[in-house]
């Protein structure tokens, strides 16, 4: 597909306006789909932001990009049900909290596939799909 495809699959997907937001580079693959990444100023976390298409493999290049560079952590964010989405990135839950303040979103704590730690909380709750979108703090 091209990009402007994938750009189309991910407005009806997701409902949401396509942006890039500043200080964002955007990676795409005819086959994979696009991502977006940042890196913060204290180049320690490597933010993943908007994605369409294969989930996985623009995670494991999110952990190529870190690893090139020296980037202790990637930071994405999960905006549909979070177990699937842990259980496809290889992690091994070790402590959920169930919080009934944030619509009752969990608080996990585990072992990535890589045996490092990953942490993560609900980040909002969206209407539309009736669940918690999630921050996942993963360490590589």
């Amino acid at each position: 597909m091209t990009f402007v495809e994938w750009v189309k699959l991910y407005e009806k997907k997701t409902g949401d306006k396509h942006i890039c937001p500043k200080g964002y580079t955007t990676l795409y693959d005819p086959e994979r789909g696009y991502a977006q990444y940042s890196i913060n100023a204290e180049r320690n976390r490597l933010y993943i932001y908007e994605t369409c298409g294969d989930g996985k493999y623009w995670y494991d290049k999110g952990v190529e990009i870190c690893r090139d560079n020296g980037i202790p952590y990637l930071v994405t964010i999960c905006t549909r049900r979070i177990l699937p989405y842990l259980r496809l990135m290889g992690g091994k839950i070790e402590n959920k909290i169930t919080q009934p303040e944030r619509h009752n979103g969990l608080k996990i704590e585990g072992v990535n596939h890589f045996g490092k730690r990953f942490f993560c909380w609900p980040a909002w709750w969206d209407e539309e799909k009736q669940c918690n979108a999630y921050y996942v703090v993963s360490e590589v």
